[in-house]
């Protein structure tokens, strides 16, 4: 976010030894966004984004786009998500980690460059009785991503939180065996 489109649109760059990184961070032009005279986030222009993929690659050595998009509760990215985000890393982006959705969607290594759709929920106090316990809406998982010359690695921790918002459990065992597949099963479709 920033001040303005200009300051918003601006990637976060971080070095570390000898290499850099630049976050270009986005979202879907529904509220907040940033104009030339309103602070907020930058809204989402595919045009205007892979510019700042292309200008950030200039800057850094490695660059990853977080992307706040997509369809709410639905657990399977659309296939304009899909194209867009695939061509993200044909315009130069290392990795992307998107979020919007309220549920884990899957993820996939395109072109060598980890892309993961949705990482679900973190944290929501929901004390909503017809929300169940089970359900997506309650689980996530955080991804890690290490990067390297040869190609970023992707590493996933899945947890759950609790619905008084109060803890987040990295899953174990059985729980996490079962999140995994059901995000394998997720991840397939794509």
């Amino acid at each position: 976010a920033g001040m303005d489109l200009h300051e918003a649109r601006r990637p976060w760059i971080t070095r570390r030894g000898e290499r850099t990184l630049a976050v270009v961070s986005v979202t879907e032009n529904q509220f907040g966004t940033a104009s030339a005279q309103r602070p907020g986030g930058s809204g989402f222009d595919m045009r205007r984004l892979c510019a700042d993929v292309i200008s950030a690659r200039e800057r850094a050595d490695f660059v990853l786009i977080v992307f706040h998009g997509g369809q709410e509760h639905n657990p399977v990215p659309s296939p304009g998500t899909v194209d867009r985000y695939r061509s993200l890393v044909d315009a130069g982006a290392d990795a992307i980690v998107g979020m919007h959705s309220h549920c884990p969607q899957g993820w996939e290594i395109y072109r060598g460059k980890p892309i993961v759709y949705s990482t679900g929920n973190f944290l929501f106090c929901s004390r909503d009785p017809l929300i169940d316990p089970g359900s997506p809406w309650f689980f996530g998982y955080l991804p890690r991503i290490e990067f390297s010359d040869v190609s970023p690695r992707l590493t996933l921790h899945p947890y759950r939180f609790t619905a008084d918002g109060r803890r987040v459990h990295l899953l174990a065992g059985e729980e996490k065996r079962k999140f995994m597949d059901y995000l394998g099963n997720l991840s397939a479709v794509t």
